[in-house]
């Protein structure tokens, strides 16, 4: 009791009740989060594009120190995410690599990089075109599969990323919003 008040430990009774919990002591910000079973469902789920939209819209998780954006993005950002998985994404958006772990209830953010210099198409694989990170840099060694979307025009460009840095450009469509996102052929 202080001041009237029944004080708990949050952490013990949320992960009681099977949430994810998180302290981000440079924000001084507690996160819980909790899925229900049909989120759950489409995360598991065979098509990998209904799994990859779950899990781009699961809450996020942080306990790194936020970098500082750089220019703005004017209005686009990219969604990468490793061959054929659901269970990892990455996002960039106003010059910040963000990557993304998912864990039962939550995205949770495990790596930010900073954009600046010599923008590698292979920074995923070498500190090549970051200028400064905090967290765990993952290892990739497969393609990685992108979405270049555009907030503005509702338009979308698609392909891949081969671990060499090749680009290749596969098509665009029309998107409204994420949860517009197609499969990307191949």
């Amino acid at each position: 009791m202080k001041n009237g008040r029944v004080m708990v430990p949050i952490r013990f009774i949320a992960e009681n009740f099977n949430s994810d919990v998180a302290w981000n002591p440079h924000t001084k910000t507690v996160h819980v989060a909790k899925i229900n079973d049909k989120t759950k469902a489409n995360l598991d789920s065979a098509d990998i594009t209904k799994a990859r939209v779950t899990a781009i819209n699961l809450p996020k998780i942080s306990t790194l120190k936020e970098l500082t954006p750089g220019e703005s993005s004017a209005g686009y950002f990219q969604l990468f995410f490793p061959e054929g998985k659901s269970n990892s994404f990455f996002t960039i958006k106003n010059g910040i690599v963000d990557y993304y772990e998912v864990k039962s209830n939550s995205a949770w953010h495990t790596w930010s990089g900073k954009l600046g210099g010599n923008q590698n198409k292979i920074w995923f694989q070498t500190k090549s075109g970051i200028s400064s990170e905090v967290g765990q840099r993952p290892k990739i060694n497969d393609r990685l599969f992108f979405y270049t979307i555009s907030e503005h025009a509702g338009q979308s460009q698609y392909g891949c990323i081969s671990t060499d840095g090749k680009e290749t450009i596969l098509g665009s469509k029309d998107i409204e919003n994420l949860n517009d996102l197609y499969p990307i052929q191949g």
